[in-house]
């Protein structure tokens, strides 16, 4: 009995972990976040650093500029994006996420404890702007810098 419990624990990890790399999406956006912490200067000799792969709510919305935003009292996070939000997806336990998504463009957040980020702008003033194309799939890897210094 205690084998076959053991065995079944096993099987639903196993697909829980498989289960975003089996999902197909047509269209839409794909990658993998990334969380940095500390000093992430190279070192001669040194492994650059890669960050570690997390899981996070990730949150597409309306190309929106910095200027219509509100930050938090660091200046780091935005605040009140989730009620601007297209569309969300998780990323998985390595990091990894797919969201099926009509073609156009979209800012693109992750959900921190405090608010949301991101760390990308445009030449306009548009936050981390993906533009998905019909019939295509664009790779968006997230890196979360915010307590990192490079």
């Amino acid at each position: 009995m205690r084998n076959i419990l053991i065995a079944s624990v096993l099987i639903l990890f196993a697909c829980k972990s498989s289960h975003m790399k089996s999902q197909q999406i047509e269209q839409g956006v794909q990658g993998q976040v990334r969380w940095f912490q500390g000093n992430m200067m190279p070192s001669i000799g040194g492994d650059t650093p890669k960050g570690k792969a997390v899981e996070r709510k990730i949150y597409f919305c309306q190309p929106l500029k910095m200027d219509e935003l509100q930050r938090d009292e660091s200046n780091t996070l935005f605040l009140g994006v989730d009620g601007l939000a297209i569309k969300h997806t998780t990323s998985d336990a390595e990091g990894n996420y797919k969201l099926e998504l009509a073609p156009g463009e979209y800012s693109v957040f992750t959900k921190e404890e405090n608010g949301f980020y991101a760390n990308q702008f445009n030449g306009e003033g548009y936050v981390n702007i993906v533009k998905v194309e019909k019939d295509e799939i664009t790779t968006l890897d997230i890196k979360i810098t915010y307590q990192a210094s490079f």
